[in-house]
Parts: structure tokens; sequence; C-alpha cells
């Protein structure tokens, strides 16, 4: 396993109690995927702990209802954006297997984790050079945002997912975590929104109330050689999320594939034209 692959997997827990699901529980879930860590491998938490970016992103928790009875599932899912965090959050997940996880006085049991592709339809795997490889997605590449998803734009708060904020934001966490041979170079992005279906939404958490935008955007790129990139850091966005506090729930992200695009041939990456 190479540091340059991408994982998402997901973790099943089981409701211990009759409780309220809040909206969000990032610092806590934060908090416990560095213990699993801590778990594997002390030496690697203490560098994820005092890295610029944090190399794993979270969904929040998920489930048909916030009003949980004993016994009802929910689901957790980590992008891991760093090859080598696999293995020791895998083997510190094991080691928590059928053991309470407590949250905010929530209570749950650590039932399942599922790491392998075809396991389940949110797990998957990848790597920097085989995403750069893929076909581009061409003019149009939409993204749904599951949780609130926002920037920080000088000295406030963007909630509106304009397309540098969220392919430039995506590209410099890329080049953070790539390898030399696949970095974006600095991109003049042209795109603009297409259509959109969003809404702000106020999640309440821990640390008192976030908002951010919910519900899809399709962005377009008439440039072919800013198509080819804006089509890598979407399929990217998938593991890393988009916009602050991924690693907090922020910003869960799905490319929406239409039929006959996406495919994963094999394909030269071109130059960018010079300006």
């Amino acid at each position: 396993m190479t540091n340059t692959a991408l994982h998402r997997i997901t973790v099943d827990f089981v409701s211990c109690d009759r409780q309220t699901l809040p909206d969000l529980l990032g610092r806590a879930l934060h908090a416990q995927v560095m213990q699993w860590l801590q778990a594997g491998n002390p030496e690697l938490a203490r560098q994820v702990h005092d890295a610029n970016l944090t190399p794993f992103s979270l969904s929040p928790l998920r489930t048909r209802s916030p009003r949980l009875r004993s016994g009802d599932r929910v689901h957790l899912t980590i992008g891991i954006l760093q090859g080598n965090l696999l293995q020791p959050l895998f083997a510190g997940l094991c080691a928590w297997e059928q053991q309470v996880c407590s949250w905010a006085n929530l209570t749950f049991k650590l039932e399942r984790v599922n790491a392998i592709p075809g396991s389940d339809p949110r797990v998957q795997a990848s790597s920097y050079e085989a995403i750069a490889a893929q076909d581009t997605l061409g003019t149009d590449v939409e993204l749904r945002f599951h949780s609130p998803m926002s920037f920080k734009q000088k000295q406030g708060i963007q909630m509106f997912p304009l397309p540098e904020l969220v392919f430039d934001g995506l590209r410099r966490r890329w080049n953070h975590f790539a390898p030399d041979a696949v970095q974006i170079p600095e991109l003049d992005w042209g795109g603009w929104v297409a259509a959109y279906d969003l809404k702000s939404q106020a999640w309440k958490g821990q640390g008192g109330v976030e908002i951010g935008a919910i519900g899809w955007v399709r962005y377009r790129f008439g440039d072919p050689y800013i198509q080819d990139y804006a089509s890598m850091l979407a399929r990217f966005a998938e593991f890393a999320g988009v916009g602050r506090k991924t690693a907090q729930g922020f910003g869960y992200t799905e490319l929406v594939l239409k039929r006959g695009r996406g495919s994963s041939g094999q394909k030269p990456r071109p130059r960018l034209q010079p300006k």
C-alpha cells in the first residue's frame, strides 16, 4: 500500500439506548477517529495531530431518523487522503469493535467496519495517479453536498460554492498530499454555475451553530484543459469533502455521474496551454 492511495471506508454503529442524534457531532467524531488512530499507531497519530492539513474527512453520522431506538444503526464515512493511515486506523477500529463509544451523552456500540470496495456503495479505493488517469467528465461537473458547506473568504464566511472556491480549495488539498507527478498547476478556473438547487442550513453542534449550504451544483467549464482538472478534483472531492471543517463532518460531497460519463479509461495527461 502506498501513501498515494485514497480510501473511503464506513463504520457502522448500533444505538445503545433511546436517544436523539444532534445535527452534528463533529468535534467528538474527529476526536474519536484520532483515538482509533492512536490505538493503531501512536507516532502517526501525533504527526496527524500536528499537521497543517488533516489527512482525513468525515461525514456526519447518517441514519433514517435522528430519533433513535435501542438497536437502530447509524453510519460514519471516513475519507482517507494519505494511504499509510488505513492500516493503523483499521487496527484501531478493530480493537474497538463491540466496544461502546460515548459522544455528548450518546452511546453507541461499534458494530462493523467496511473497507472493501463493493461491500458498501460508499466504500471506495483509488489513488492520486488513478484519478489523474481517468477520462474527463466533459463540460459539466455536478456535485451534491450532503452536509453544510462553506468557505472562509477574507474576513467572512461564504456559503455559495463559487467555482474558484470549490476547485481551487480542492486543488490546494490535492497538491498537499499528491505526488509530484500529478501536481495541479495554479489555474484560472473560468467556469460558471450552470444550475443549482441549494439551501442554507444551520446545524447545531457542540461548538454552537454552523451555517452552510446543502444541495447540488452543476458547474460548466468551456476550456478542455480546465475540464480535465475539474474532473480530477470532482472525483477527489468524494474522498476529501469540500470547504471548511471537512474533518468534522462538513462539506460531505458526492460526484453526480450521468449515464455514459465518467468512465475510467487511461489517457495521457495534457499539458496546460500557456496563456
